[in-house]
């Protein structure tokens, strides 16, 4: 399975090179703790896009987090979009040598400015760990970015 996301935003990846960009700084949500994401869009009039992020846990140990994600744009009034999608992430422990993946939903909100370069982005992003009993874990997260 994970091979099949790899290959899945690899082709994501390649066709989204002639579409919009974006750039993002997250606190919270997929990440889990603090990511730089870069999202492109795979189909511009489908609003369908693509997520690929590195970022950076702490705590017991300390991981390098890998968020992939597709996401669905539903348009609201003006330059604001409701958004739905997933996001599976990577995460690899700096002192153990191992790596582990989490689902992580994502509902949210991203609202532009006036002159539709920047965003704030708010999101829900529950986890999803089968592995563990409770497997859903309430998450989320706030956004700040720009168009590249």
């Amino acid at each position: 399975m994970k091979k099949t996301l790899l290959i899945l935003f690899s082709l994501a990846i390649l066709k989204g090179f002639s579409q919009e960009h974006l750039m993002y700084l997250e606190a919270g949500g997929a990440g889990p703790m603090l990511s730089l994401n870069y999202e492109g869009f795979i189909d511009k009039s489908s609003l369908f896009n693509y997520r690929v992020g590195v970022g950076y846990v702490a705590g017991w140990d300390e991981f390098l987090t890998v968020p992939l994600g597709l996401t669905k744009f539903l348009e609201m009034k003006g330059n604001d979009y409701f958004e739905i999608g997933v996001v599976y992430t990577l995460g690899f422990n700096l002192y153990e040598d191992e790596f582990s993946g989490i689902f992580f939903g994502n509902i949210g909100f991203r609202f532009y400015n006036r002159k539709n370069t920047t965003f704030f982005r708010l999101s829900f992003n529950p986890a999803f760990d089968l592995t563990r009993s409770p497997s859903v874990f309430p998450w989320g997260g706030l956004s700040v970015g720009f168009r590249l």
